[in-house]
């Protein structure tokens, strides 16, 4: 019998909330970024496209946020922590496509995993995130500003 991959192994409730929490932690940074962007952009195309970012991860976070127990060992608060080796993201374009293209992959590697029934609503969730942060991706594409 062959030994079964991490990326196939359902997660613990604890592993559960700790990567959900990753992820809203992540996407709490890139509305950070790109917010703080928005100020110091004087380009309209530019300006438009890390409002509509900010607001996107903002969104995400928010739904994130709300698939997480508000008290308990699990909370949002305590889950909600920069993953392990995490660097914060810069307002440079390349920085945030970097950072978005993570989000895509932890996304995709996370809802792989979400199998149980207990899962079922933050799957969903999961799902629609990765297909959101694709859609940013191409947004960012689209500005003129990719790296």
């Amino acid at each position: 019998m062959s030994p079964v991959a991490d990326d196939e192994v359902p997660l613990t409730l604890e592993e559960s909330a700790r990567l959900v929490g990753g992820c809203r932690w992540l996407e709490l940074e890139v509305f950070r970024v790109c917010g703080g962007a928005v100020r110091g952009s004087r380009d309209a195309p530019v300006v438009v496209a890390l409002s509509e970012l900010a607001t996107h991860a903002g969104w995400r976070a928010a739904q994130l946020g709300e698939r997480l127990p508000q008290s308990g060992s699990f909370s949002v608060d305590d889950v909600s922590v920069p993953p392990d080796g995490h660097v914060g993201a810069t307002a440079d374009p390349a920085a945030i496509r970097v950072a978005l293209e993570g989000l895509a992959e932890r996304y995709s590697r996370l809802a792989g995993r979400l199998v149980g029934p207990a899962d079922r609503a933050i799957a969903r969730t999961v799902g629609q995130c990765l297909v959101d942060v694709r859609a940013d991706l191409a947004v960012l594409d689209g500005c003129g500003e990719a790296a």
